[in-house]
């Protein structure tokens, strides 16, 4: 437009919104030394259109690989980590339970091709829980640890009722319960014969489990006792005379002198 006058100005003004809002408009395209791909200029419908296409076909190849693929059952991955951990353990003194988990559902593990394998733990202390890796290499890798509750019953002396301190232990103030003794990290006894005749150090409720520090045990040996000491390598045994340094209870270790050689050393009560 050539603007002359202000007339001339409005009426090129209108002349350019009526090209603008007329309906058979042709597409623009550009210059005829440019690609077609970039000559074309689609209106915003038409890219929403190809958004949407595309979009469509992405979720669709998505949705297909996941319900494709097959996971690994959560009772399976148990069972591995319970069979390694009865392995690892030494025999059991009573009735042995062992239980895998929980694992959490949400976790989604692609099944193995392969054997699944297991890890355990070096070592294990009294009523801890294991905690056993298990690890898949084919097709996928993946890696999961399983905690594994132990649980061991067995029989124990436990009191039949209230037992005042200092009792002597007669049979009729004892019996003979199971109890997860993996729980039991102070000992425990299972034979009611062994404690007879022996004195509580403490009080006793009915059901509470004899431990061996609840019990006085009267000593075999005592200070200023003289002693045979024994001694054996191999084929070879020496017995000497000795004197014990201090108290001692069957199986306990005590200093004693060797009246011999006048020297000090450590031996253990036997009888």
């Amino acid at each position: 437009c050539m603007f002359s006058s202000v007339s001339t100005v409005r009426t090129c003004i209108r002349r350019q919104r009526m090209l603008r809002n007329s309906p058979s408009r042709a597409p623009y395209i550009g210059p005829a030394d440019t690609p077609a791909v970039f000559r074309f200029r689609s209106e915003p419908g038409t890219r929403r259109q190809i958004l949407d296409a595309f979009l469509g076909a992405f979720l669709t190849l998505w949705t297909t690989s996941v319900l494709a693929t097959e996971w690994q059952a959560h009772a399976d991955i148990a069972q591995v980590a319970e069979i390694a951990a009865a392995e690892m353990l030494p025999p059991a003194a009573g009735r042995r339970t062992l239980q895998a988990g929980p694992i959490d559902q949400r976790l989604r593990m692609p099944l193995c091709s392969v054997p699944m394998q297991a890890e355990t733990p070096a070592s294990l202390a009294r009523g801890e829980r294991m905690t056993v890796l298990v690890s898949c290499a084919e097709p996928q890798s993946w890696r999961l640890h399983v905690p594994v509750a132990i649980a061991e019953m067995a029989e124990v002396v436990v009191a039949r009722g209230t037992l005042p301190a200092d009792s002597v232990l007669e049979a009729s103030h004892l019996a003979l319960e199971e109890r997860d003794v993996t729980q039991l990290r102070q000992g425990y006894l299972n034979e009611t014969s062994t404690v007879i005749g022996q004195r509580l150090r403490r009080s006793m409720s009915a059901g509470q489990v004899l431990q061996p520090a609840m019990l006085k045990v009267d000593p075999l040996v005592r200070r200023g006792q003289r002693v045979t000491l024994f001694a054996a390598s191999g084929m070879i045994e020496v017995k000497m005379a000795g004197l014990a340094l201090a108290n001692g209870a069957e199986g306990q270790r005590i200093p004693v002198r060797n009246l011999s050689s006048e020297r000090e050393i450590e031996g253990v009560v036997r009888s």
